[in-house]
């Protein structure tokens, strides 16, 4: 029973790991983008920590599975102890800090972009309309149905007021002189 509970710790660190890496992951693909359309500058702070703090922590997560898991798997297995499984979880803690921090950096950083965004939004939508010469036809035609009633077109195409077809003048001159 207690091989269970330990599996189900690690098991829960590794979902728990997994379900922040995707969500920092996602996150900072949309703050790339906010980047490539210059929404977010290269030399804002806040960006710039956030990198780092995402370099720093990628980092940890290499050389603690790459470097040091190899090392412990060998020691456990000649020891019998529970030294492999002590290591990780006091990793996968010290990480699942990490990334929350990171998380909550991130979240607070994109609802400010997004407030930035809207208070411009709003600021376009409140612009003052200095041209007021449609305003009396718009405020007739609020309760009209058919607005544009004098351009309704005739039936047919005689009562059109278009240039006529040279080609068809052509045809009416060698038609009278005929």
């Amino acid at each position: 029973m207690e091989y269970q509970n330990n599996i189900s710790e690690v098991k829960q660190a590794v979902l728990l790991l997994r379900e922040h890496i995707e969500t920092i992951r996602i996150n900072l693909e949309i703050l790339e983008l906010l980047k490539l359309d210059g929404r977010i500058k290269d030399t804002d702070n806040q960006y710039i920590q956030i990198s780092e703090l995402d370099r720093k922590n990628r980092k940890s997560f290499h050389e603690f599975v790459l470097a040091d898991l190899p090392e412990l798997i060998e020691a456990d297995l000649e020891s019998g102890s529970k030294l492999l499984k002590k290591s990780f979880l006091d990793w996968a803690a010290d990480l699942h800090l990490s990334l929350s921090h990171l998380d909550r950096i991130i979240k607070d950083y994109m609802h400010r972009v997004a407030a930035i965004d809207q208070s411009l939004k709003k600021n376009i939508k409140d612009l003052e309309i200095k041209d007021k010469r449609f305003w009396k036809f718009v405020d007739r035609a609020k309760g009209k149905t058919r607005i544009f009633e004098s351009f309704k077109e005739p039936g047919n195409a005689i009562g059109l007021n278009q240039a006529p077809d040279p080609e068809e003048k052509k045809e009416e001159q060698q038609r009278k002189e005929e």
